[in-house]
């Protein structure tokens, strides 16, 4: 099988887009946001990690190096108020506009399941990662390396006990 490129992929991914706006009354709400979930998950940009919980950090910090569980990603905007957005509207977005909007707002942060599950946040700890370097998505869930993950949760953990705010290496 040929590898498409992220614009051949784009491309595709919008052309769906544009044939479930239009077929939006003939799908449950529910498949339409499972197939758009889906096919923006390809995105480097999906489910981007833009902060973390003091449980979910204080969790990574006692663990060290030792895998953890319990720890998920939490949507700041739910997929279904997303999808929404996307599909019932009188026209489609634009390419740009469809990519740009999904970008933006399809961000979480890294929680422990409790809180995710009972849609309890609270206080987190926001991080840079404009460019998705931060719990890349696998399959299922996401990574945590402890090189480069660890290494951001060390930082944070030194800004939360001394106040400082030295950046996370890159």
């Amino acid at each position: 099988m040929m590898e498409n490129s992220a614009a051949q992929r784009a491309e595709t991914t919008y052309q769906v887009y544009l044939c479930l706006h239009g077929a939006r009354d003939a799908y449950p709400e529910k498949t339409l946001r499972v197939v758009i979930s889906e096919l923006m998950y390809s995105e480097i940009y999906a489910w981007r990690a833009v902060g973390i919980t003091r449980a979910a950090l204080d969790i990574y910090h006692r663990a060290g190096r030792n895998r953890v569980k319990g720890i998920e990603r939490a949507h700041l905007t739910d997929r279904a108020v997303m999808v929404r957005h996307i599909l019932y509207r009188e026209a489609p977005l634009p390419k740009d506009d469809l990519f740009t909007y999904w970008r933006e707002t399809d961000r979480v942060v890294i929680a422990e399941k409790r809180e995710n599950r009972s849609n309890t946040l609270g206080d987190w700890i926001p991080f840079d990662n404009d460019d998705a370097r931060f719990f890349p998505p696998m399959n299922i869930g996401f990574r945590y390396r402890s090189a480069i993950e660890g290494e951001l949760v060390r930082v944070l953990v030194h800004r939360q006990l001394r106040g400082a705010s030295p950046s996370p290496a890159r």
